[in-house]
Order: structure tokens, then C-alpha cells, then sequence
């Protein structure tokens, strides 16, 4: 199935599922912030998308008034169907669900188990997703907080209705309804909180409206549009975006590499390549060096220019270099190289660049101000705490030297058993 530009133009900029399917079944659903975006990049390629759009034979679109109402709503659609493509929501033991529990004052809560009694709602592919749905509909529904729950007033004996506990801090900000005070009834509570909110969870937006009181029926137009939820990979995704564009990168940097040293006095020396695909670890793409040259000698700067010259030697432009010999595999190009270290590191990858005629985008992340230096500046840039480029540096720059560290200490122990 191929979607064609004018197929494309009636799908509108809106929230909203999307449905594959093979002869009026479904083989994939998936949820966009805005369908003719999201769709118009499911082009054929290398990967499983290939094999799907092979397969499909029609697409099915259901629009819905936000981004949370679209992924509750393929969350539903994924648990009833089971496409075969989505593959990571099929195992409802590995994804987060929500749970309304089989209680006089049902709980919320978000879980991997599905051991409890109650309704449950999910799986969703994304942690962060299920806690910002819950914290979003808190707003509307103050579903009870942790503590155990007391009978309302008009269900205690006067002297019982005098020990009533305090309520809650979530109580005062408006996010629970006081059960843990006794300050709501059983039947109140699930008529203003359980009721609209399983409403929904099953994707029943409209219907819950019509159970609410004008004020917060507003509060939830409000809340659904304005919620915005990310999956992993649409966060990922953002943060490759804001780092092209803060470096000025002359495209997307899908594939960054990032290196460290490890090693204390010189000794069992050893330097790791870690590799971020857009944005997410790939750990089959992660190696190892153990330095050669200048083992026994504290010059992490040299070592550094050592596993770059190495790595840039299985680079694919040299292999089709024709001028040039090559006796190793290729790897893939890098779109960004990132250094743990300071301006002396990024000097060094210069220099291992230039003594291999091949350059890539390269800077280097120094942890004591978290500054990044970049060739032919002066003076490093510093980005805000918040910012999503800087975060994903963090994560690749952390991950390399866990690496490093993994290794080192690896060899560490074999020189001890060694003796």
C-alpha cells in the first residue's frame, strides 16, 4: 500500500489514531499529535514498516479531540485487535497499565501486574505516558490518594464523625476527594470521580462530558487539549531536532557516537565507542578498544586520539576511497561525534580527523559546568538545565563512560586473577 500525495491531503492536521489494516483487519494501529505528519512518513524503507504497507490494504482514521484522547484510544484499540506489527504492545507484562481497583473507593493506579481486581487500561508503551495521563486527569477527577479511606460523616456515629482524620495535601491542591477524611460518600465519589473517568479511559470522551457539572466540563476541554504526551521516541525524536538545531548541525544527527577513557595511572587502559540511533542506545553498535600505544603512561588526550584514529579507519569513506587500502569492515558514519571531555579532547579529534582526510561534526561535553566546546569557538556554550539537546548529550556522553568503565574494570579483574 502506498500512500499517495492526494490521499494524503485529505488527512487533516489534527489528533487522532491511524489503522493498517489486511482485508478489513487490523496489522497496525498507532496514535499521532497530527495524522498527515505522522503518516506521510511512512514511507518504504529498512525496516518493519516495509513489511506492513506491503501487507496493508486500506487505512482507517479516527479523529479525536486531543493528543491523551488518541493515545487512550490506540491503547484500547491495541488491546482488543492485537495487530500483528505491534509487536512491543503485545506483551502486557513488559508496558505499564492503568488499574481502577475493585474497591468501595476504587484506587488509580499505574501497574505492571495484572494480579489486582479491577478494570484495567493499557498496555501503554511509554512509562512517562501513563504518568502524565494520570497527572493530567487528576486535575478533573481527584481519585482518592494512598492513604486508607474513611466513612463520610453521614455514615459514622456522631463521636466517630468527631475523630475524623485531617485531609490530605492532594485534598487542599484539589486532587483528591477526601476519602482519607471522610469527607465524601461512597456513591458521590464514584458518580463525580470513578464513573467519568473509566468513561474515559475507554476512549469515551463526549460521554464523561455529559456526567460533569458545567465547571468542570470546561476544566476538561482545557485538560485534554492542552496535555501534551510524548512516547519514548517522539521525545527522542524532539530532542535530535532541538541539538540540530543548537549546533547548527547541517542535518538530523540520527546516528551520534560518543567516546571515553578509562584507565588509573595508565594502567589497563582502555577506551569505548558507544552508539545513540536516533536518539535510543544501540547497543550491538557499541566496541571496545584496549589502548596499544601508550599503556602504563597517564595521557588520556593521547589515548583519546588513538581510538579515534582507530575508528576512523573503518570508516566508509575511506573504504570507497579507491586511492586508499582498507583490510577492515566498514562501519557506519557518524552524523555527530561527541567527547567526554573539554577543549583539549576536542583538539584531539580534530587532529585524528585531519590525519585521516575525513571529517565529521565532532564536540565535546566537559562534566564539571556541562559546557560543550565546538571547533573554531572560543569560548563553550552552556545550555539551560531544561534543555532537551543537552539531555541527550548527557545520555550518550553517561552511557559512554559506563562503558568505559565496564571494560576497564573487566580487564582489571583479569590482571588481579592474573596476579
Amino acid at each position: 500500500m502506498q500512500l499517495r500525495p492526494n490521499r494524503l491531503q485529505r488527512i487533516p492536521h489534527e489528533p487522532g489514531v491511524y489503522t493498517f489494516v489486511k482485508r478489513g483487519r487490523p496489522i497496525y494501529i498507532g496514535k499521532a499529535a497530527d495524522l498527515r505528519a505522522r503518516l506521510a512518513a511512512y514511507t518504504p524503507g529498512k525496516d518493519w514498516k516495509t513489511d506492513m504497507l506491503r501487507e496493508a490494504t486500506g487505512l482507517r482514521i479516527t479523529r479525536t479531540d486531543s493528543e491523551l484522547e488518541a493515545l487512550l484510544l490506540e491503547a484500547n484499540y491495541v488491546k482488543v485487535f492485537r495487530p500483528k506489527y505491534n509487536i512491543a504492545n503485545r506483551d502486557q507484562k513488559s508496558f505499564l497499565s492503568i488499574l481502577v481497583t475493585d474497591e468501595e473507593f476504587p484506587q488509580v493506579l499505574p501497574t505492571r501486574s495484572h494480579a489486582r481486581a479491577g478494570t484495567y487500561f493499557g498496555p501503554f508503551t511509554s512509562a512517562h505516558a501513563v504518568r502524565e495521563t494520570l497527572r493530567a486527569l487528576r486535575k478533573i477527577f481527584p481519585f482518592r490518594c494512598k492513604a486508607a479511606p474513611r466513612p463520610a460523616a453521614e455514615q459514622q456515629s456522631s463521636r466517630a464523625a468527631e475523630r475524623r482524620g485531617k485531609p490530605c495535601l492532594y485534598f487542599h491542591m484539589g486532587l483528591c476527594a477526601g476519602t482519607c477524611a471522610g469527607l465524601i460518600t461512597v456513591s458521590e465519589y464514584r458518580r463525580r470521580v470513578i464513573n467519568p473517568l473509566l468513561r474515559i479511559l475507554n476512549g469515551q470522551a463526549k460521554a464523561a462530558r455529559r456526567l460533569l457539572d458545567p465547571e468542570h466540563r470546561r476544566l476538561l476541554d482545557n485538560v485534554l487539549a492542552h496535555t501534551r504526551v510524548l512516547s519514548v521516541t517522539e521525545k527522542y525524536a524532539a530532542d535530535l531536532h532541538d541539538l540540530q538545531r543548537v549546533l547548527h548541525l547541517p542535518q538530523l544527527p540520527r546516528r551520534i557516537e560518543g567516546y571515553d577513557i578509562s584507565n588509573i595511572h595508565g594502567l589497563e587502559a582502555v577506551g569505548s565507542m558507544v552508539v545513540a540511533i536516533d536518539g535510543e542506545p544501540a547497543p550491538s553498535e557499541y566496541k571496545r578498544f584496549k589502548i596499544k600505544t601508550l599503556e602504563g603512561r597517564s595521557n588520556d588526550v593521547g589515548m583519546l586520539r588513538e581510538v579515534l584514529t582507530r575508528r576512523l579507519q573503518h570508516s566508509i569513506r575511506i573504504k570507497n576511497d579507491e586511492s586508499r587500502i582498507m583490510d577492515r569492515d566498514p562501519w557506519p558514519d557518524p552524523d555527530l561525534i561527541l567527547i567526554d571531555g573539554g577543549k583539549a579532547q576536542l583538539n584531539a579529534a580534530l587532529r585524528a580527523m585531519r590525519a585521516a582526510g575525513i571529517s565529521f561534526p565532532v564536540v565535546a561535553l566537559a562534566k564539571r559546568l556541562e559546557e560543550i566546546y565546538l571547533p573554531g569557538e572560543r569560548h563553550p556554550l552552556r545550555l539551560p538545565g531544561n534543555s532537551p539537546a543537552l539531555h541527550l548529550l548527557q545520555r550518550i556522553r553517561d552511557e559512554a563512560h559506563r562503558f568505559a568503565i565496564w571494560y576497564y574494570r573487566a580487564r582489571y579483574r583479569k590482571r588481579i586473577l592474573r596476579g
